[in-house]
């Protein structure tokens, strides 16, 4: 075979196996595209898309897009898109196969790109779809900045609040550099990372010395930051990246020098509060966090279909744990600020509580059962409706938590001033220590049970603000009884 006729077979024989070739023009921050990619995305006969137009494409924002400064960074030798094409939504898997620089130094980049079998690659994105939304609204709405490092230190994502703490208009503008080369960051801090160990310090964040580490809008000027860095593992306990949680402690450090020593003091408590905060989040969001990242990349990795349902349910609880966490935190904010509301309408009780048992029924381990137990009349009550089935929800959870054999009730019963509602099992019972303990931020009584800690301590702020009660009976190794008395207005159905 002559070139041209080389050219002809190996591009025939490419078009029929859905691939194509494209490259990258790192200079002028845009891709030649092969005559089969160019039709799929319904390009001119230049076969040129811009990086821009092309991130414009992806139809997740989770996957990175492509920009100049990103492109040698965050561009693994292997990615897989959601792109929009004239075909609709197609999987595309691209790879990058070789690079050169030509005598005007302008870098190109050259790779191969494939259309994925639909079928599966649909199976995949489906079972994830449901935990990526989950994340993106956590990353969205946590109160807190967060940065997400690959193994070697290479910025992925970050969330909103990252954004606003440091200054930044758009996330490409930050995404690509790499932590160990941050000129601000203490070097001790680096070094625990390096070698795979947490760490948490506060210090003098300056922004005149940011430099050309990444573009903001703020040049000069100073915050005092609380960070907390931690490990992310795989489900071999192989270390495949950093999170990082961020915290602007500006403001309450000014007050603290400003203000006289009994304000002083109402400051180091908050301080200390937003600290502990930072520690137990950090925890709390990496160990489902762990789960969801190791178990995706064995979910696209694996055709036993078994093995999927598994990795996809793992997914699935961790992900309702981060979600469950995120709300915590954003109840608990509106409760700090004054902004907790309640919406009371008449409701049924007897629908409420059959609602919560068909939500908890399939999660009941084998050796429990859970049972409801409710006034053969039902009543109707005139009080927020999703506060009260969250207080209820969180008695339930604890109570699965710490029950291994017996049964779990829920039940209500009413007088003519107050509704009891509440949940007893026959579980491990809390110490007598313990009782008042439980409901304040971040206590657990076995540390070893995921949770923030969150849970009781909000529980009892919407029971305060209904002007009502949460009481507890409980004893060792016999079981537990949570209760709310609330006052209300009642009639019968």
């Amino acid at each position: 075979m002559n070139k041209q006729k080389d050219f002809k077979f190996f591009s025939k024989l490419m078009n029929h196996a859905n691939m194509g070739w494209w490259k990258a023009d790192l200079t002028t921050a845009s891709y030649e595209c092969s005559g089969y990619i160019s039709e799929l995305l319904g390009l001119d006969e230049t076969g040129v898309i811009s990086f821009e137009d092309f991130n414009k494409r992806i139809l997740k924002e989770e996957e990175h897009p492509t920009t100049a400064h990103s492109f040698g960074v965050l561009q693994m030798s292997e990615t897989v898109y959601l792109f929009d094409t004239v075909k609709g939504p197609v999987w595309i898997r691209s790879k990058v196969s070789f690079q050169e620089t030509d005598e005007e130094g302008n870098k190109k980049v050259y790779g191969i790109a494939e259309v994925q079998d639909g079928p599966d690659m649909a199976t995949a994105y489906q079972a994830l779809r449901y935990s990526e939304r989950l994340l993106d609204y956590i990353f969205k709405h946590l109160p807190v900045g967060l940065e997400l490092y690959n193994k070697d230190g290479i910025l992925v994502g970050l969330n909103d609040k990252e954004l606003e703490i440091f200054h930044i208009d758009r996330k490409e503008d930050l995404l690509g550099i790499n932590i160990f080369e941050n000129p601000i960051f203490p070097e001790e801090m680096k070094e625990k990372l390096r070698n795979n160990e947490d760490t948490d310090f506060t210090f003098r964040y300056d922004f005149s010395k940011v430099g050309q580490y990444y573009q903001n809008s703020k040049k000069e000027g100073v915050i005092d930051l609380a960070t907390k860095a931690t490990i992310l593992y795989d489900d071999n306990h192989n270390p495949i990246g950093y999170l990082l949680i961020n915290s602007d402690k500006t403001e309450p450090t000014v007050v603290y020098n400003k203000s006289q020593d009994k304000a002083r003091r109402e400051v180091e408590v908050s301080d200390c509060l937003k600290s502990a905060f930072l520690a137990n989040i950090s925890h709390e969001i990496r160990t489902p966090l762990n789960a969801i990242v190791g178990f995706s990349s064995l979910l696209a990795s694996t055709e036993n279909m078994a093995e999927k349902e598994f990795y996809n349910s793992q997914i699935t609880h961790n992900s309702q744990l981060l979600l469950n966490l995120i709300n915590d935190v954003l109840d608990l904010s509106k409760i700090e600020s004054g902004y907790l509301e309640l919406h009371p309408d008449w409701f049924n009780l007897a629908d409420l509580f059959d609602e919560s048992v068909s939500e908890y029924a399939c999660q009941i381990p084998s050796g429990i059962e859970l049972r409801a137990n409710y006034p053969q009349r039902d009543f109707l009550v005139n009080l927020d409706r999703t506060r009260i089935k969250q207080v209820l929800d969180n008695f339930l959870s604890n109570a699965l938590k710490n029950t291994t054999c017996g049964h779990i009730e829920i039940f209500y019963e009413v007088d003519s001033r107050y509704v009891r509602i509440g949940v007893r099992d026959t579980g491990c019972g809390i110490p007598q220590d313990m009782k008042d303990k439980i409901f304040e931020r971040f206590e657990k009584i076995d540390s070893f049970i995921q949770g923030a800690g969150l849970g009781l301590s909000i529980c009892k702020s919407i029971v305060d603000k209904m002007n009502g009660r949460i009481l507890i009976d409980s004893q060792l190794g016999i079981g537990s009884t949570f209760l709310m008395e609330l006052p209300y207005q009642s009639v019968p159905v």
